[in-house]
């Protein structure tokens, strides 16, 4: 059987007072943020709307052949640099005498 002094049962409610504080401010901070994310969806909903409305009706009319090109050169660059990159990786893991 557990016994509490007064003095663990003021701590303790001392404790559940400090929660129910904490606990009050964080539904006000939570309600604060809610409110901060509508107002957010509904301007990022206006300015979709606006660009929509601009004349650009899709992502392709924005497109470039030497935008594309770019982004295959530099994918090639990227892979091209992947086989090297995992060599030395294994060769910092192994043994000296392993790595080749």
């Amino acid at each position: 059987m557990v016994t509490f002094s007064e003095e663990n049962f003021n701590a303790l409610c001392q404790q559940v007072a400090f929660l129910q504080d904490n606990l009050i401010s964080s539904r006000e901070t939570i309600h604060t943020l809610v409110q901060e994310v509508n107002v957010l969806k509904s301007v990022s909903a206006a300015v979709v709307n606006r660009k929509l409305n601009s004349g650009i009706t899709s992502i392709g009319d924005n497109l470039d052949s030497g935008d594309t090109a770019w982004m295959m050169t530099s994918t090639a660059f990227v892979l091209f640099m992947s086989i090297p990159g995992l060599a030395l990786f294994y060769g910092g893991m192994a043994r000296e005498k392993n790595v080749l």
